[in-house]
């Protein structure tokens, strides 16, 4: 029955979500490191110690979704990234990487 209905993704789009997940943890820690090094003028070297993370929750993470749903993910940053660097900044970062569409700003 779920075939029929196409319930569950394919092998294929399962990888892609994995890669989409990889690729965003890039993206938040090149963003992290520019922000660390041009804004607040620390060391890279101490930057690359301290990394930003994405963590995934939400029914992706619980093994529970079905083809087509999102996956939910909140950005986690030293302190030294303030809310409103984060909110001023990160939505135009991300948007000028081709393979990453419909950004929104929540």
């Amino acid at each position: 029955m779920s075939e029929k209905y196409k319930v569950f993704e394919t092998s294929e789009i399962m990888q892609l979500r994995t890669r989409s997940i990889q690729n965003l943890q890039e993206i938040v820690e090149t963003w992290y490191i520019k922000i660390g090094v041009d804004q607040k003028k620390m060391e890279r070297s101490l930057l690359e110690s301290k990394k930003a993370k994405v963590l995934i929750f939400g029914s992706y993470r619980l093994g529970v979704h079905f083809a087509g749903t999102d996956i939910d993910t909140i950005c986690v940053f030293p302190t030294f990234i303030t809310k409103e660097d984060f909110l001023d900044d990160f939505k135009t970062f991300i948007s000028k990487y081709s393979n990453v569409t419909d950004v929104l700003r929540i």
